[in-house]
């Protein structure tokens, strides 16, 4: 496990201030804040808007249902998950 943090402004605080002392041996991985290309989050973030490009939902629900839907979808699939990590631009640590 490792985290990658990219510094942005709603990534800060106290909860993540916390996490270096409560887990010395987590390795992190920090990205520049203005560098998403960097994160290997943000094309898992691009699928799962683009995946429900096609439909209208009725509701909140209707929204839940969609992104529990596609975060099955790629939970099934390791090539999927690769393929996030290969779209990022940084390379993975050794």
């Amino acid at each position: 496990v490792l985290l990658r943090w990219d510094h942005g402004s709603i990534h800060q605080g106290p909860p993540l201030e916390a996490i270096q002392p409560a887990s010395p041996r987590l390795p992190i991985h920090e990205c520049p804040a203005d560098a998403p290309a960097l994160t290997p989050v943000e094309p898992r973030w691009n699928d799962v808007q683009g995946h429900p490009a096609n439909r209208l939902p009725r509701d909140t629900r209707d929204i839940r249902r969609g992104v529990q839907a596609n975060t099955r979808r790629v939970r099934r699939s390791q090539a999927k998950w690769r393929s996030f990590i290969r779209a990022s631009e940084r390379p993975s640590p050794p």
